[in-house]
Protein backbone atom coordinates (compact mmCIF):
# COMPACT_ATOMS: atom_id res chain seq x y z
CA UNK A 1 0.00 0.00 0.00
CA UNK A 2 1.77 3.12 -1.20
CA UNK A 3 -0.71 5.83 0.30
CA UNK A 4 -1.48 7.62 -3.03
CA UNK A 5 -4.50 7.77 -4.25
CA UNK A 6 -4.78 6.47 -8.54
CA UNK A 7 -3.30 8.48 -10.97
CA UNK A 8 -5.00 10.97 -11.91
CA UNK A 9 -7.08 11.94 -9.04
CA UNK A 10 -5.97 13.38 -5.88
CA UNK A 11 -7.12 14.34 -2.16
CA UNK A 12 -7.53 18.25 -1.23
CA UNK A 13 -6.24 19.45 1.94
CA UNK A 14 -8.32 21.73 4.75
CA UNK A 15 -7.19 25.34 3.39
CA UNK A 16 -8.28 24.12 -0.55
CA UNK A 17 -10.72 22.17 0.24
CA UNK A 18 -13.03 24.75 2.72
CA UNK A 19 -12.48 27.58 -0.37
CA UNK A 20 -13.89 25.44 -2.61
CA UNK A 21 -16.73 24.53 -0.42
CA UNK A 22 -17.06 28.19 0.13
CA UNK A 23 -16.88 29.33 -3.34
CA UNK A 24 -19.68 26.77 -4.79
CA UNK A 25 -21.71 27.96 -1.47
CA UNK A 26 -21.51 31.43 -3.22
CA UNK A 27 -22.27 30.21 -6.74
CA UNK A 28 -24.99 28.28 -6.07
CA UNK A 29 -26.81 31.07 -3.89
CA UNK A 30 -26.19 33.48 -7.06
CA UNK A 31 -27.78 30.88 -9.52
CA UNK A 32 -30.75 30.32 -6.93
CA UNK A 33 -31.54 33.92 -6.45
CA UNK A 34 -31.86 33.85 -10.31
CA UNK A 35 -34.35 31.44 -10.27
CA UNK A 36 -32.17 28.13 -10.75
CA UNK A 37 -33.33 25.57 -8.41
CA UNK A 38 -30.87 23.16 -6.94
CA UNK A 39 -30.62 19.47 -8.38
CA UNK A 40 -29.17 15.98 -7.66
CA UNK A 41 -28.12 13.53 -9.81
CA UNK A 42 -26.47 10.29 -8.60
CA UNK A 43 -22.63 9.82 -8.94
CA UNK A 44 -23.39 6.36 -10.90
CA UNK A 45 -26.21 5.86 -13.72
CA UNK A 46 -27.04 3.71 -16.19
CA UNK A 47 -24.53 3.77 -18.97
CA UNK A 48 -27.55 4.44 -21.81
CA UNK A 49 -28.22 7.92 -20.21
CA UNK A 50 -24.65 9.06 -21.18
CA UNK A 51 -24.92 7.23 -24.64
CA UNK A 52 -27.84 9.65 -25.20
CA UNK A 53 -24.81 12.17 -26.23
CA UNK A 54 -23.94 10.22 -29.19
CA UNK A 55 -20.28 10.47 -28.50
CA UNK A 56 -18.77 8.42 -30.77
CA UNK A 57 -15.36 8.47 -28.45
CA UNK A 58 -17.82 7.88 -25.20
CA UNK A 59 -16.10 3.87 -24.22
CA UNK A 60 -12.74 6.52 -23.41
CA UNK A 61 -14.64 8.44 -21.05
CA UNK A 62 -16.11 6.42 -19.11
CA UNK A 63 -15.67 3.79 -15.65
CA UNK A 64 -18.28 1.36 -16.17
CA UNK A 65 -19.67 -1.21 -13.56
CA UNK A 66 -21.85 -3.69 -14.05
CA UNK A 67 -25.03 -3.74 -11.78
CA UNK A 68 -24.86 -7.78 -10.25
CA UNK A 69 -29.10 -7.70 -9.40
CA UNK A 70 -29.70 -7.35 -12.98
CA UNK A 71 -26.36 -7.04 -15.04
CA UNK A 72 -27.30 -4.01 -16.76
CA UNK A 73 -24.03 -1.36 -17.17
CA UNK A 74 -23.39 1.24 -14.99
CA UNK A 75 -20.78 4.25 -15.22
CA UNK A 76 -19.38 7.28 -13.06
CA UNK A 77 -20.79 10.33 -13.73
CA UNK A 78 -18.71 11.84 -17.03
CA UNK A 79 -21.02 14.83 -17.61
CA UNK A 80 -24.26 16.38 -15.32
CA UNK A 81 -25.85 17.67 -18.83
CA UNK A 82 -27.11 13.91 -20.00
CA UNK A 83 -28.64 12.98 -16.59
CA UNK A 84 -30.10 16.61 -16.29
CA UNK A 85 -32.14 16.12 -19.63
CA UNK A 86 -32.77 12.76 -18.36
CA UNK A 87 -34.60 14.02 -15.08
CA UNK A 88 -36.41 16.89 -17.18
CA UNK A 89 -37.62 14.03 -19.14
CA UNK A 90 -39.57 12.66 -16.14
CA UNK A 91 -40.64 15.87 -15.06
CA UNK A 92 -42.01 17.13 -18.65
CA UNK A 93 -44.69 13.87 -17.89
CA UNK A 94 -46.61 16.33 -15.57
CA UNK A 95 -45.15 19.65 -15.85
CA UNK A 96 -44.38 22.66 -18.55
CA UNK A 97 -41.33 23.77 -19.06
CA UNK A 98 -39.42 26.40 -18.39
CA UNK A 99 -36.59 24.65 -16.06
CA UNK A 100 -34.00 26.37 -14.84
CA UNK A 101 -31.78 23.61 -13.18
CA UNK A 102 -28.61 24.17 -11.23
CA UNK A 103 -26.19 21.58 -9.51
CA UNK A 104 -22.72 20.78 -7.77
CA UNK A 105 -20.48 17.76 -7.85
CA UNK A 106 -17.66 15.50 -8.99
CA UNK A 107 -17.57 14.23 -12.42
CA UNK A 108 -14.85 11.70 -13.70
CA UNK A 109 -13.59 11.83 -17.27
CA UNK A 110 -10.75 8.86 -18.70
CA UNK A 111 -9.81 9.70 -22.17
CA UNK A 112 -6.67 8.12 -23.61
CA UNK A 113 -6.28 10.33 -26.05
CA UNK A 114 -4.96 13.20 -23.78
CA UNK A 115 -2.16 12.83 -21.73
CA UNK A 116 -3.88 12.14 -17.96
CA UNK A 117 -6.03 9.05 -18.49
CA UNK A 118 -8.46 9.82 -16.27
CA UNK A 119 -9.10 13.02 -13.91
CA UNK A 120 -11.69 14.23 -11.08
CA UNK A 121 -13.56 17.12 -11.44
CA UNK A 122 -15.40 19.26 -9.03
CA UNK A 123 -18.28 21.39 -11.12
CA UNK A 124 -20.98 23.71 -10.59
CA UNK A 125 -23.27 24.53 -13.30
CA UNK A 126 -26.90 25.46 -14.86
CA UNK A 127 -29.36 24.06 -17.33
CA UNK A 128 -32.20 26.25 -19.05
CA UNK A 129 -34.54 23.77 -20.68
CA UNK A 130 -37.99 25.16 -22.90
CA UNK A 131 -37.16 28.16 -24.47
CA UNK A 132 -35.01 28.71 -27.65
CA UNK A 133 -33.16 31.14 -29.74
CA UNK A 134 -30.19 33.77 -28.91
CA UNK A 135 -32.19 35.21 -25.93
CA UNK A 136 -31.91 31.85 -23.97
CA UNK A 137 -28.13 31.85 -25.10
CA UNK A 138 -27.54 34.97 -24.02
CA UNK A 139 -29.27 34.48 -20.75
CA UNK A 140 -26.75 31.48 -19.95
CA UNK A 141 -24.03 33.09 -21.28
CA UNK A 142 -24.39 36.27 -19.20
CA UNK A 143 -25.26 33.98 -16.37
CA UNK A 144 -21.65 32.37 -16.44
CA UNK A 145 -19.97 36.12 -16.88
CA UNK A 146 -21.58 36.96 -13.83
CA UNK A 147 -20.96 34.37 -11.79
CA UNK A 148 -17.25 34.40 -12.62
CA UNK A 149 -16.89 37.95 -11.99
CA UNK A 150 -18.86 38.13 -9.32
CA UNK A 151 -16.59 35.26 -7.83
CA UNK A 152 -14.06 37.91 -8.67
CA UNK A 153 -12.21 36.33 -11.44
CA UNK A 154 -10.81 39.06 -13.86
CA UNK A 155 -8.60 38.76 -17.34
CA UNK A 156 -10.71 35.87 -18.38
CA UNK A 157 -11.47 35.79 -22.09
CA UNK A 158 -15.21 34.16 -23.53
CA UNK A 159 -14.83 32.63 -26.26
CA UNK A 160 -18.31 31.73 -28.77
CA UNK A 161 -18.72 30.54 -31.41
CA UNK A 162 -21.72 28.12 -33.17
CA UNK A 163 -21.01 24.78 -34.74
CA UNK A 164 -24.45 25.90 -37.15
CA UNK A 165 -22.44 28.76 -39.07
CA UNK A 166 -19.96 26.45 -40.55
CA UNK A 167 -22.68 23.52 -41.51
CA UNK A 168 -24.11 26.46 -43.50
CA UNK A 169 -21.28 27.62 -45.20
CA UNK A 170 -19.46 24.72 -46.50
CA UNK A 171 -22.48 22.91 -48.95
CA UNK A 172 -22.95 19.54 -46.47
CA UNK A 173 -19.37 19.53 -46.02
CA UNK A 174 -18.46 15.64 -44.27
CA UNK A 175 -18.68 15.69 -40.06
CA UNK A 176 -14.43 14.48 -40.94
CA UNK A 177 -13.93 17.44 -43.11
CA UNK A 178 -15.46 19.73 -40.47
CA UNK A 179 -13.82 18.26 -37.13
CA UNK A 180 -10.37 18.53 -38.75
CA UNK A 181 -10.83 21.81 -40.98
CA UNK A 182 -9.82 20.53 -44.33
CA UNK A 183 -10.54 23.68 -45.96
CA UNK A 184 -9.90 22.82 -49.45
CA UNK A 185 -12.42 19.78 -49.09
CA UNK A 186 -14.89 22.16 -47.48
CA UNK A 187 -16.06 24.05 -50.38
CA UNK A 188 -16.82 27.47 -48.59
CA UNK A 189 -19.24 27.90 -50.98
CA UNK A 190 -21.05 30.36 -48.74
CA UNK A 191 -18.30 32.82 -48.24
CA UNK A 192 -17.62 35.60 -50.75
CA UNK A 193 -13.89 36.54 -51.39
CA UNK A 194 -11.98 33.93 -50.15
CA UNK A 195 -8.95 32.74 -51.87
CA UNK A 196 -8.74 29.08 -52.94
CA UNK A 197 -8.22 26.29 -49.86
CA UNK A 198 -7.06 29.14 -47.39
CA UNK A 199 -8.70 29.43 -44.44
CA UNK A 200 -11.23 32.55 -44.21
CA UNK A 201 -10.59 34.62 -40.89
CA UNK A 202 -13.42 33.53 -38.48
CA UNK A 203 -11.57 34.15 -34.93
CA UNK A 204 -11.73 37.46 -33.64
CA UNK A 205 -13.09 40.63 -31.66
CA UNK A 206 -17.02 40.51 -31.53
CA UNK A 207 -17.29 42.82 -34.90
CA UNK A 208 -15.87 40.10 -37.27
CA UNK A 209 -19.88 39.16 -36.93
CA UNK A 210 -20.93 42.49 -38.83
CA UNK A 211 -17.90 42.03 -41.18
CA UNK A 212 -18.40 38.43 -41.96
CA UNK A 213 -22.22 39.39 -42.41
CA UNK A 214 -21.17 41.09 -45.58
CA UNK A 215 -19.70 38.36 -46.68
CA UNK A 216 -21.98 35.58 -46.64
CA UNK A 217 -24.33 33.97 -49.17
CA UNK A 218 -26.35 32.02 -47.06
CA UNK A 219 -29.34 32.95 -45.11
CA UNK A 220 -29.12 30.18 -42.83
CA UNK A 221 -25.16 31.38 -41.84
CA UNK A 222 -26.66 35.09 -41.70
CA UNK A 223 -28.88 34.08 -39.46
CA UNK A 224 -26.69 32.46 -37.26
CA UNK A 225 -24.50 35.85 -37.55
CA UNK A 226 -27.84 37.71 -36.16
CA UNK A 227 -28.16 35.75 -33.75
CA UNK A 228 -24.45 35.32 -32.39
CA UNK A 229 -24.80 39.61 -32.39
CA UNK A 230 -27.62 39.66 -29.99
CA UNK A 231 -25.92 37.25 -27.66
CA UNK A 232 -22.56 39.18 -28.00
CA UNK A 233 -24.71 42.89 -27.56
CA UNK A 234 -25.89 41.11 -24.54
CA UNK A 235 -22.60 39.68 -23.17
CA UNK A 236 -21.04 43.00 -23.71
CA UNK A 237 -23.29 44.84 -21.13
CA UNK A 238 -20.76 43.17 -18.24
CA UNK A 239 -17.86 44.16 -20.58
CA UNK A 240 -16.09 44.82 -17.85
CA UNK A 241 -12.63 42.66 -16.50
CA UNK A 242 -13.13 40.42 -19.59
CA UNK A 243 -12.71 39.77 -23.29
CA UNK A 244 -15.29 38.66 -25.95
CA UNK A 245 -13.98 36.76 -28.76
CA UNK A 246 -15.70 34.66 -31.53
CA UNK A 247 -14.37 31.75 -33.29
CA UNK A 248 -16.56 30.65 -36.31
CA UNK A 249 -14.21 28.14 -37.30
CA UNK A 250 -13.84 25.91 -34.15
CA UNK A 251 -15.86 22.99 -34.13
CA UNK A 252 -17.12 20.81 -30.94
CA UNK A 253 -19.04 17.87 -30.51
CA UNK A 254 -20.85 17.59 -33.54
CA UNK A 255 -22.54 14.88 -31.71
CA UNK A 256 -23.54 17.14 -28.93
CA UNK A 257 -23.90 20.48 -29.74
CA UNK A 258 -26.55 21.76 -31.82
CA UNK A 259 -26.08 26.14 -31.86
CA UNK A 260 -24.20 28.70 -29.74
CA UNK A 261 -21.28 27.38 -27.54
CA UNK A 262 -18.81 29.04 -25.73
CA UNK A 263 -15.49 28.63 -23.51
CA UNK A 264 -13.82 30.84 -20.46
CA UNK A 265 -10.23 30.67 -20.89
CA UNK A 266 -7.69 32.31 -18.17
CA UNK A 267 -4.18 33.05 -18.42
CA UNK A 268 -4.12 31.24 -15.10
CA UNK A 269 -5.31 27.91 -16.68
CA UNK A 270 -3.90 25.64 -19.09
CA UNK A 271 -7.60 24.23 -19.73
CA UNK A 272 -11.43 25.79 -19.89
CA UNK A 273 -12.41 27.69 -16.43
CA UNK A 274 -15.77 26.88 -18.16
CA UNK A 275 -18.15 25.76 -21.02
CA UNK A 276 -20.97 25.13 -22.42
CA UNK A 277 -23.90 25.56 -25.29
CA UNK A 278 -26.95 24.59 -27.04
CA UNK A 279 -28.22 20.69 -27.45
CA UNK A 280 -31.42 20.97 -28.42
CA UNK A 281 -31.73 17.42 -29.73
CA UNK A 282 -30.63 15.62 -26.48
CA UNK A 283 -33.99 15.57 -24.60
CA UNK A 284 -35.78 14.03 -27.53
CA UNK A 285 -33.09 10.74 -26.09
CA UNK A 286 -35.76 10.76 -23.19
CA UNK A 287 -39.02 11.31 -24.92
CA UNK A 288 -39.59 15.35 -25.02
CA UNK A 289 -38.10 17.38 -27.92
CA UNK A 290 -37.27 20.74 -25.83
CA UNK A 291 -34.46 23.26 -26.65
CA UNK A 292 -31.82 23.38 -23.83
CA UNK A 293 -28.74 25.02 -23.14
CA UNK A 294 -26.19 25.24 -20.12
CA UNK A 295 -22.82 25.61 -18.90
CA UNK A 296 -20.69 24.12 -16.45
CA UNK A 297 -17.79 25.48 -14.12
CA UNK A 298 -14.75 23.80 -13.17
CA UNK A 299 -14.57 24.65 -9.59
CA UNK A 300 -11.44 23.20 -8.74
CA UNK A 301 -9.78 25.57 -11.42
CA UNK A 302 -11.50 28.97 -10.73
CA UNK A 303 -10.69 27.95 -6.67
CA UNK A 304 -7.06 27.63 -7.62
CA UNK A 305 -7.01 31.21 -9.73
CA UNK A 306 -8.77 32.84 -6.99
CA UNK A 307 -6.30 31.73 -4.29
CA UNK A 308 -3.17 31.73 -6.25
CA UNK A 309 -1.18 34.76 -8.46
CA UNK A 310 -1.73 35.30 -12.28
CA UNK A 311 0.23 33.82 -14.36
CA UNK A 312 0.54 35.79 -17.92
CA UNK A 313 0.53 34.24 -21.31
CA UNK A 314 -0.91 35.36 -24.40
CA UNK A 315 -2.03 31.64 -25.55
CA UNK A 316 -5.90 30.86 -25.59
CA UNK A 317 -5.74 27.05 -25.84
CA UNK A 318 -9.10 25.30 -27.22
CA UNK A 319 -10.52 22.51 -25.47
CA UNK A 320 -11.94 19.51 -27.73
CA UNK A 321 -15.08 17.65 -26.35
CA UNK A 322 -17.85 18.14 -24.26
CA UNK A 323 -17.92 20.16 -21.08
CA UNK A 324 -14.28 19.66 -20.34
CA UNK A 325 -14.04 16.51 -22.02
Amino acid sequence: MNGTPPRGLSDTLPDEAEAQFTLAGRLLGRLRRRGYRLVQTPLLDYVDTFEATGDPALDERLLKIVEWETGRVMAVRSDFTPQIARLAGGLLRHARPPFRFCYFGPVLKFDLRRGTKKHEEVQVGAELIGPGGAGADGEIIELCVSLLRDAGLRGFVVQLGDVRFLRAVTQGASARALGKKEWPALKLGGLVGRRSGAAPALEGPSSILRSLAGRVKSAAARKVLSDLGQTARRINRRRSGFELRVDLGEVRDLHYYTGAFFQVFHPSASGAVAAGGRYDRLLSRFGHSHPATGFALDLRTLSGILSGPARSTRHVPRLAGSRFA
